[in-house]
Parts: C-alpha cells; structure tokens; sequence
C-alpha cells in the first residue's frame, strides 16, 4: 500500500524523482517510472560489462539448478542488497553454463 501512495505522489508531481535503496523492484511494480535504484535490483539480471540482458532472473535460476542440482552453501550473512558472500571452497563444484560468458551472469546494478 505504502509503494502505491508512493506513486501517486509522483503521479501528481508532488516528487520528482523516487531514490530507493530496496532491491525489490516493488516501486516498479507500482508503477513508478522515476526512480533509481541504488543496490539494483534482484529481479533483473544485465552484464555490467557489455549491458546483455537476454535472460530473465527465472531463467537464469533454471540454469543454475540444472547445472548444479546438488550443490549447496550457506552464509551466516545476507546483506541489505542481498548479497551474500562465499569462500573458494564452498565455490569449488559450482558449475557454470558453457554456453553463458560468466560475466552475463551478474545482477543488474
């Protein structure tokens, strides 16, 4: 309810441009077009390197699943932009498509 009195505000130019550090993307789902995301967004994915974005987040989940069915690893820590950050060893047998640069791999910031 919030993000939608949020839009409205904007709807009728009382803001002029919505700054959010939610990674969400529920500003946009409400129909907010004046915004910037500072962390990104969780439900995007782009290539920071060339600006690809040929695969959904959904997509993007199926591939990792089917290339890694049994894999696992835990972080004691999520951070606000829900990052979570893990060791070599716990990266050791994650495989990664072959047919997917790495690089396209990363959330759209």
């Amino acid at each position: 309810m919030a993000k939608k009195i949020e839009t409205n505000y904007l709807l009728f130019s009382k803001v002029f441009w919505h700054v959010t550090q939610n990674v969400d993307s529920l500003l946009t789902k409400a129909g907010c077009e004046l915004l910037s995301e500072l962390h990104g967004c969780s439900a995007r994915v782009i290539c920071v390197d060339c600006g690809y974005k040929g695969i959904t987040r959904e997509q993007l989940q199926q591939i990792i699943l089917n290339d890694n069915p049994t894999w696992t690893a835990e972080s004691n820590t999520i951070n606000p932009d829900a990052d979570v950050y893990l060791t070599e060893e716990q990266l050791g047998n994650f495989k990664v498509d072959k047919n997917i640069n790495p690089k396209h791999l990363l959330p759209f910031f």
